[in-house]
């Protein structure tokens, strides 16, 4: 037996307890790991881990340009789990996965296992996934939980944001349109105890007029969260600030609408077509404790 073949063999064994289908979570783990030891082979070959950590995870995001966008892939297993599918991101997963990379590659631990423990620290709730209600599904509830982890830092209020008071209860209210929420009034209820958590919290966004005013103090590599005003939703997207050639600042993104991962229009452009976009929150990672 080949070593590929031993490691697909005990990926179909977990896949099965995941209650995953076998076959395609297999292939899926494969498939990751290629593309994660490309990504790793490359920054080691280049030297990655010296640069500063905005420009790192721009590096990263690059490799994940042409990328299709498959919104919907961390809630396909039966069980909560640290889902990835590098194959396929949404706006989420695509700036989640080049952080995490990039803190891996600033720690020198460079294992898709080490990746996985980093992923599973900024996307639960202080770092610990227990179950489906661990994760931090709201953007805010994400911002203020790894700035209380020294992940990253909220910009927006240093380079003139206003406050911006989260008003959440999409979740609980219509719990139909999330299966493990569907039926389950002990998880919704969960879910409806940290939405009140959120809204006692105090965030800072740059509204869509102001964009320009501070748009040179957004950095390539910055992490952009689209505040909403949709009725019991926070913010509608994410992506990366990213400075082209020209220095002109422009939306870095896994797009729905282009179904792909791409260096899109100028921000600011991007946010005057979206009616109920009312600005932007810009946070920025730190560098890691080695």
């Amino acid at each position: 037996m080949t070593r590929r073949d031993l490691i697909k063999n005990s990926l179909l064994m977990g896949a099965l307890y995941w209650g995953w289908n076998s076959k395609s979570f297999a292939n899926l783990l494969i498939s990751n790991n290629t593309i994660f030891d490309t990504i790793i082979n490359k920054s080691e070959k280049f030297n990655w881990s010296k640069l500063p950590i905005n420009q790192l995870i721009i590096n990263i995001a690059k490799e994940f340009v042409g990328t299709p966008y498959i919104g919907g892939t961390l809630d396909n297993s039966t069980v909560e789990r640290c889902t990835v599918n590098l194959e396929g991101l949404d706006c989420v997963t695509f700036f989640e996965n080049s952080l995490a990379i990039a803190r891996i590659i600033k720690k020198n631990k460079l294992t898709y296992n080490d990746f996985i423990r980093e992923l599973t620290y900024t996307r639960y709730r202080d770092g610990i996934l227990d179950g489906y209600t661990s994760r931090l599904h709201y953007t805010s509830e994400w911002i203020v939980n790894n700035i209380k982890k020294g992940v990253v830092i909220d910009k927006s209020e240093l380079i003139g944001g206003l406050e911006f008071h989260p008003n959440v209860f999409f979740m609980s209210k219509y719990p139909e349109k999330y299966k493990q929420l569907n039926g389950n009034q002990s998880l919704i209820e969960k879910i409806k105890s940290y939405e009140e958590f959120i809204n006692k919290s105090t965030l800072y966004y740059i509204p869509n007029s102001e964009i320009e005013i501070s748009e040179s103090m957004i950095d390539s590599g910055d992490i952009i969260a689209i505040a909403t005003n949709i009725p019991g939703l926070d913010y509608s997207h994410t992506g990366l600030a990213y400075r082209d050639e020209n220095n002109s600042l422009r939306f870095f993104h896994a797009s729905s609408a282009k179904k792909q991962v791409l260096i899109d229009i100028q921000l600011g452009q991007y946010l005057q077509s979206k009616k109920k976009d009312i600005g932007i929150t810009v946070f920025k990672a730190i560098e890691p404790k080695v």
